[in-house]
């Protein structure tokens, strides 16, 4: 039974463009690797014939599985970079844009988009060029708040993949009604059943990449039987920073300013959020925190 549908034009004219175009996979079976098989199948029936550049026309929501197989779709580009480029030429080179400084992180990144290179094109000689993206986490001001009000929209509506939340009759997201305590504890726009008590401070980040907001951390810092205690409130990457090491080296950078006691918490659903922070945690902890399920919510502690 047919499980999933893609289509390659071989532009004639000039014998040197091939298209993808109408790639789909029925619900059922996704996120099984079909999806990602076309595409390799359809560049390598491309290589065969000689076609020297590639392209591809999809929706916003095959980006993901494009970026997974190191095939990043934008605005009816095919490019191996995060920033489009008009082709790539099948015979010359490819850019990899990564946001660590872990030589480690960048080798496997590397041998895994080499890999998935040779099996589509043959015989080919390939020069990967590693681009280390800049990530800044910035102390957020006053001016800041109403940007992180607006992104929170988004971070809700993230979570809500998973949670099974609904939108209001509005149409929108809402939630982290008391993200202005970050800024300000007893705030006068926090409606007072969220507002903190005196034991409780929050440090408030945006997240830059290259110089482009890429999300928001709210970090609280408690005080609680006489020692202090952080916790990360909310933590949110933008979609198209999302899987390429910008919240893994955040995580590091937060761990390392604030030394101490951390208690880590997320929502049972949000797997994508659990599986990050005990991976994030036992790499900088060498595996020396503890887990455990209280008040439905995961939780980890450790010292940094």
């Amino acid at each position: 039974m047919p499980v999933s549908i893609g289509r390659v034009e071989f532009e004639s004219q000039t014998g040197v463009f091939a298209g993808l175009f109408r790639g789909a996979t029925l619900p059922e079976h996704r996120r099984k690797g079909f999806y990602t098989s076309l595409v390799i199948t359809r560049l390598q029936e491309a290589c065969k014939r000689n076609y020297q550049y590639a392209y591809v026309d999809a929706l916003p929501t095959s980006e993901p599985i494009l970026v997974e197989a190191r095939i990043h779709a934008n605005k009816h580009l095919l490019s191996h970079d995060l920033e489009a480029k008009q082709t790539i030429e099948i015979n010359r080179s490819f850019e990899l844009k990564l946001c660590t400084k872990d030589n480690t992180y960048v080798n496997k990144a590397v041998n895994s988009i080499r890999n998935i290179i040779n099996g589509c094109y043959a015989n080919i000689s390939i020069r990967l060029k590693v681009i280390k993206m800049k990530v800044d986490l910035i102390e957020a001001k006053e001016e800041d708040l109403p940007i992180v009000l607006n992104l929170i929209k988004y971070y809700v509506y993230d979570m809500s993949k998973m949670t099974g939340w609904d939108c209001t009759p509005q149409g929108n997201y809402n939630g982290c009604n008391d993200s202005r305590e970050y800024w300000q504890s007893n705030h006068p726009d926090t409606h007072v059943e969220y507002r903190w008590s005196e034991n409780q401070k929050g440090h408030p980040f945006m997240i830059y990449v290259d110089g482009k907001i890429a999300g928001f951390v709210l970090l609280q810092e408690l005080y609680e039987e006489g020692k202090t205690l952080y916790d990360v409130g909310e933590f949110f990457v933008l979609g198209k920073f999302q899987k390429l090491g910008v919240g893994r080296q955040i995580a590091r950078k937060l761990f390392k300013r604030f030394r101490g006691s951390w208690r880590l918490q997320q929502i049972p659903e949000n797997t994508p959020a659990v599986k990050f922070w005990i991976k994030v945690i036992g790499e900088f902890t060498d595996g020396n925190f503890k887990e455990s399920l209280t008040d439905e919510m995961i939780t980890q502690t450790f010292q940094t």
